[in-house]
């Protein structure tokens, strides 16, 4: 047993003595090794850290990634959309554009065919006065062709200005045309006022009745034989016992050489209320001056009387 003991401990030393001679001390052997692995885990931990952050980066640059491509997605769905947009835009705007030429041909039209219209009653006036001083020798036929220049007459200011109201009345003040607009805006049928009174069908103006304006119209195409004569703020009678429309009327006498035909009743023209215009705020202003005037004498003569009564204050002596 002691032989045994021994022979394991020489064998031991033996073992040491040989390590010792390859590898040194054992006890500095495991303490290199040691400080190799603790080197060795330190660079494993930096590698693990490096790799962690290189792991970040990569996760940053990947959300970076998705994000830039989510944008690029959106920019291209709305740039989809602009396009689309464009698209939209540029065919309204050509459909525009055709509706444009197409209201741009039909105005061109309906100005051809009122110039048309309008020719059209001139030459009928021409044929209406030339037919009338044929007629002249047969007084049925005077009556009738000056019947026909008065209506053409009529017409051709109904297609001339377009305007609403549009009579004609002879020389008996008898109805013998009205326009469409006259009738729609009046709301009568064409039976119920022709061959009526004219004057039936105004109530009057601001200052005058119907009855007042009818002599002072008769007197002054008789007397002076004017191209027209002006009847601002008139007052239309309409049906149904509805009540009065203004209108400013212009009143057009019709002669037939030295004969009295009868008259022409439209709406004025843009020129005539102009004129209209100028011509009540030179009355308003001329009556607005005088007014001015009659005060200004008015303070003056109370001025003067207050200076007399001042002269005779001073005038006065205090009683002792």
């Amino acid at each position: 047993m002691v032989g045994a003991y021994n022979s394991i401990r020489t064998t031991a030393i033996d073992a040491i003595r040989t390590v010792r001679g390859a590898f040194g001390d054992p006890s500095s052997l495991l303490r290199r090794i040691s400080s190799r692995y603790r080197a060795l885990e330190e660079t494993n931990q930096s590698l693990q850290r490096q790799n962690g952050v290189y792991k970040a980066q990569l996760d940053v640059e990947r959300d970076t990634n998705h994000a830039i491509e989510t944008r690029n997605r959106w920019l291209t769905a709305q740039l989809a959309e602009a396009v689309a947009y464009t698209e939209r835009v540029v065919e309204e705007a050509g459909e525009a554009l055709q509706r444009r030429d197409c209201a741009m041909t039909q105005l061109e039209a309906t100005v051809a065919a009122k110039d048309q219209q309008i020719a059209l009653s001139e030459a009928r006036v021409v044929a209406a006065e030339r037919q009338y001083r044929a007629a002249q020798h047969w007084k049925r036929d005077i009556i009738e062709a000056g019947h026909v220049l008065l209506q053409t007459r009529a017409e051709l200011e109904a297609s001339r200005s377009g305007r609403a109201v549009v009579f004609a009345a002879d020389h008996n003040d008898r109805v013998t045309y009205a326009s469409p607009k006259a009738l729609k805006l009046l709301g009568y049928d064409i039976n119920e006022i022709e061959r009526a009174d004219v004057y039936s069908l105004l109530s009057g103006t601001d200052s005058k009745n119907s009855s007042q304006v009818r002599i002072t119209i008769q007197r002054e195409i008789m007397e002076n034989r004017p191209e027209k004569v002006s009847l601002p703020h008139a007052r239309l009678n309409r049906s149904e016992e509805r009540s009065p429309v203004g209108a400013n009327l212009t009143i057009i006498p019709i002669y037939a050489g030295t004969t009295y035909i009868g008259t022409v009743i439209r709406g004025e023209s843009k020129d005539e209320k102009q004129i209209r215009l100028k011509a009540e705020a030179a009355a308003k202003k001329a009556a607005k001056s005088r007014e001015q005037q009659t005060v200004e004498a008015e303070l003056a003569g109370s001025n003067g009387a207050l200076t007399d009564v001042r002269k005779w204050l001073k005038g006065l002596r205090p009683i002792n």
